[in-house]
């Protein structure tokens, strides 16, 4: 029983970290995207923008 507690902390865990670092890489990936789309000219932004199912 006891081991069978501690599997499930452990799978627990593992998913919580998991989604941490999910949630960081979107990060990372939005920060790359504003990035680009502000060095790049407003037509660019427009078809960024546009064809981006995340904003």
């Amino acid at each position: 029983m006891e081991r069978r507690k501690n599997i499930v902390k452990l799978i627990l865990s593992n998913l919580f970290l998991r989604l941490i670092s999910i949630c960081n890489i979107n990060q990372y990936k939005s920060n790359q995207i504003d990035n680009y789309i502000a060095i790049h000219p407003s037509i660019l932004r427009n078809i960024v923008l546009r064809r981006s199912p995340w904003i």
